[in-house]
């Protein structure tokens, strides 16, 4: 997230965004490791307190867009999250994110502060930019569920050999 802070500090600082920042998941605080990034900009951090699960979807729909600048994820859940309620994602174009968001996403290069600056000042001024990735995003978010995954752990299970499924499944060889 420090990334992204220090992208749109001087954005800030020159009166070119007003938006906020929310940190969600930072539990109501600033993460230590930000205080003193955060420190020239902070009226425009809001350190997000814990929400539930199911007032989730009303902070994604109460954003303009989400930006995901993580290095690394598994994969990728608070995206398909945000693209389900139609909000727009800015995401990292490394580890997993181009493959579960394909093109239903813009993408930056979490390491490039520059460059993802010039791109936010482009969506900053141009706001439908972002809009054309919304039905994109629902789309998107139709390859995914928790049944499809349950039937396709099914089906490769099936297909191991007898022996496989019962050793492995106990932990065994």
């Amino acid at each position: 997230m420090g990334f992204v802070i220090r992208t749109l500090t001087p954005l800030w600082l020159e009166g070119n965004l007003d938006l906020p920042l929310v940190l969600a998941g930072a539990g109501g605080k600033i993460p230590e490791h930000l205080v003193e990034v955060i420190r020239p900009v902070e009226k425009f951090i809001i350190p997000f307190q814990k929400i539930s699960y199911e007032e989730l979807p009303l902070l994604y729909q109460a954003a303009k867009m989400l930006i995901f600048p993580s290095l690394y994820e598994g994969f990728g859940f608070p995206l398909l999250e945000a693209q389900g309620v139609g909000c727009p994602v800015l995401s990292a174009n490394v580890s997993v994110m181009p493959e579960i968001l394909r093109g239903s996403a813009y993408f930056f290069d979490p390491t490039d502060e520059v460059k993802f600056q010039q791109e936010f000042r482009l969506f900053m001024l141009n706001p439908s930019l972002l809009k054309t990735k919304v039905p994109l995003g629902y789309e998107n978010t139709k390859r995914f569920s928790w049944k499809k995954a349950a039937e396709e752990t099914l089906r490769l299970y099936c297909t191991l050999p007898l022996r496989h499924r019962v050793t492995e499944g106990m932990g065994i060889g």
